[in-house]
């Protein structure tokens, strides 16, 4: 083979992620089939200079699968002159060094610092090196991975498409470091629970594959004597989570400040914003609910021989406004949607002297 100045071939970004690196090794070892005739002489054939110049022409054997020139079973290898076997060397070493650099090119984040941990700067070192790194991932790396796949939540602020990308990055990388029986090892260790933490790090902390059948024996006699022990921490668990869970509604609804917008002027039970107890009435409905309120306070007031001017004390206004507010609410809690709409309608006729009884 002549040696030319091919244009070496470029490799997409890799951006150091393990989620990515599936994708980006099947780019990069096609890379090499698709440019075959740029490497030829480099891909698949062991450095000349490791080994001895081929003085005797032969064939190789058909049980061979290991022949040191890198030529196939059947293969014919032909004597090599010494400026023949010199020159072989040398286009080995131009491809492997700008191959090296095509990788590294191409590398961001923590593929630039195993990159950077090479010995020599060598592509066919940095395979290896990137490989050793990325594939060989740790069983507690894998199966703390596989648990986070399965509880991954997509998040408001994402879109499904980006979720779904996200998604089948992480399937990816698990499926490249985790065959079907090492999941369901996984997923059986997930399923003990809080209390067998210890024993699931313990299991999977080492590169040892992971067995179903002693997983359930070690698990039968990890907590041995210790069932009230885990049936007294279960319970606990489960109650924080349940209390963790309670509902806003088991707030005070009518204490003060509101526990939904935190407005001292008001309870949770008659704010208007979302969660609070008239969130859901519309725009007319809450003119309308403010108006019959009004009214029937001025009512109220005109019942006690009091005068309705406008020059009434903040004093006695918050009060009455308290009171009214507690006796609106009682009202709302006891009243769906519907009979909360008729129940305004009913209200704005006060406004005519008729006094409505709603049952407070």
């Amino acid at each position: 083979m002549s040696e030319t100045n091919t244009k070496a071939p470029t490799l997409s970004s890799f951006s150091g992620q393990r989620e990515d690196w599936p994708e980006w090794k099947d780019q990069r070892e096609g890379c090499k089939v698709v440019n075959d005739r740029y490497f030829e002489g480099y891909a698949g054939v062991p450095e000349p200079s490791k080994r001895a110049r081929v003085t005797n022409r032969y064939t190789v054997d058909d049980n061979e699968t290991d022949d040191p020139t890198g030529a196939d079973a059947g293969d014919v290898v032909q004597a090599e002159s010494e400026a023949n076997y010199k020159k072989k060397d040398r286009v080995w070493q131009k491809k492997d060094l700008q191959w090296y650099y095509v990788q590294k090119g191409a590398m961001k984040g923590q593929a630039l610092d195993v990159a950077g941990k090479v010995a020599h700067k060598s592509g066919l070192a940095l395979e290896v090196a990137m490989d050793d790194f990325y594939d060989n991932i740790t069983s507690t790396n894998a199966s703390h991975l596989l648990e986070d796949w399965i509880t991954k939540k997509k998040s408001p602020k994402e879109s499904v498409n980006e979720h779904s990308v996200k998604w089948g990055k992480q399937i990816k990388e698990i499926e490249a470091n985790m065959d079907w029986e090492q999941i369901k090892c996984c997923l059986y260790l997930s399923s003990l629970g809080h209390p067998y933490q210890g024993f699931f790090d313990i299991s999977t902390n080492g590169g040892d594959k992971l067995d179903i059948n002693k997983l359930m024996r070690g698990a039968a006699d990890y907590r041995r004597g210790k069932v009230d022990d885990e049936a007294s921490t279960e319970m606990v668990m489960q109650a924080k989570e349940q209390q963790q869970e309670q509902p806003k509604q088991t707030r005070d609804m009518h204490a003060r400040p509101c526990a939904n917008c935190k407005d001292k002027y008001h309870c949770m039970a008659e704010c208007f914003k979302p969660g609070g107890g008239l969130g859901h009435l519309s725009q007319d409905d809450r003119r309308a609910w403010i108006d019959a309120r009004r009214t029937r306070r001025e009512h109220n007031r005109g019942d006690r021989g009091a005068c309705p001017h406008k020059n009434r004390t903040w004093t006695r206004e918050t009060e009455e406004q308290a009171n009214m507010a507690k006796e609106l609410n009682e009202a709302k809690t006891q009243l769906k949607s519907q009979e909360m709409a008729m129940a305004v309608a009913k209200l704005r006729v006060e406004q005519s002297g008729v006094m409505i009884e709603l049952g407070y």
